[in-house]
């Protein structure tokens, strides 16, 4: 098992300590034209990412299989979040989505705190195969592009609104325009999907191996069933999507926040609550 050293703890403190102060000042830039605010949110956030890899890597030397981590819930959700905020970062140095990382942020801090409740968690016991790097790494990279398809299609719904009342705002200049956070939205959904389908069929594949489950076990499994359900409504909103081009816009924004949020509730609430998948 992997242990918790307390400089390690220390380090993981600091880094939230760092998120939370870039989420702050991405959230105080957008309601105060602050020459300062601007400079210092991506160097906050670097900062972070910075401390995240370094306890990650260093959580990993301490094992003799590195693949060890991604079986252990606190660097599981510590790695989410680190992809979450890259996310961030990226629209920081891009002013094609500016205003991007000001929801991001409290959303990637969000998951940074909820690693703390896996720090007793204990790891897969017995030795990690292939199969399980790749299933962990296509739920986490599946997961962080929901979160970003959700997060700009929540931007989109906004400004938009703020379009249609005709108001003055400040969004109008800090944010990007309403067709790019349309196609984030899209694009980031297709590219969650197709992640989360790899995730899912490879964790089938090896659930058909497993002898000390049964496969009605599996089946009936709230966890398993609630992914097949959501895993089925996002085939059935991509194809409208990308078929029918009367979806995209509002509708196709609803459904990358309602996306996000069903992401949350599976992977936050559901999976708690299975044993067979835990």
């Amino acid at each position: 098992m992997i242990e918790i050293l307390g400089l390690q703890l220390f380090l993981a403190v600091l880094a939230t300590v760092a998120l939370t102060a870039a989420a702050s000042g991405a959230g105080l830039r957008m309601r105060y034209r602050e020459e300062r605010v601007w400079r210092v949110v991506p160097t906050l956030t670097a900062l972070f990412l910075v401390l995240n890899t370094v306890l990650l890597v260093w959580r990993a030397v301490q094992v003799s299989d590195a693949r060890h981590v991604l079986a252990n819930r606190f660097d599981l959700t510590l790695l989410f979040a680190t992809t979450v905020t890259v996310v961030a970062f990226h629209s920081q140095l891009r002013p094609a989505i500016r205003g991007l990382d000001t929801f991001v942020l409290p959303v990637a801090l969000f998951i940074q705190v909820l690693s703390f409740l896996g720090m007793k968690e204990p790891q897969l016991p017995g030795s990690i195969r292939s199969w399980f790097v790749v299933h962990q790494i296509s739920f986490v990279l599946g997961a962080t592009f929901l979160v970003y398809g959700g997060v700009a299609g929540g931007a989109y719904l906004l400004l938009s609104r703020v379009l249609r009342n005709k108001q003055t705002s400040s969004l109008l200049w800090r944010m990007a325009p309403l067709e790019a956070w349309e196609r984030s939205g899209r694009w980031g959904l297709l590219f969650g999907f197709l992640s989360i389908t790899f995730g899912v069929l490879t964790g089938i594949c090896q659930a058909s191996r497993l002898e000390e489950t049964t496969s009605r076990e599996w089946v009936t499994d709230g966890f398993i069933v609630a992914c097949i359900v959501v895993w089925v409504l996002y085939a059935i909103g991509m194809a409208a999507t990308w078929i029918v081009p009367r979806f995209r816009g509002r509708r196709s924004a609803q459904l990358a926040v309602a996306s996000g949020i069903m992401l949350m509730v599976v992977f936050l609430i559901i999976e708690q609550l299975s044993v067979v998948h835990r």
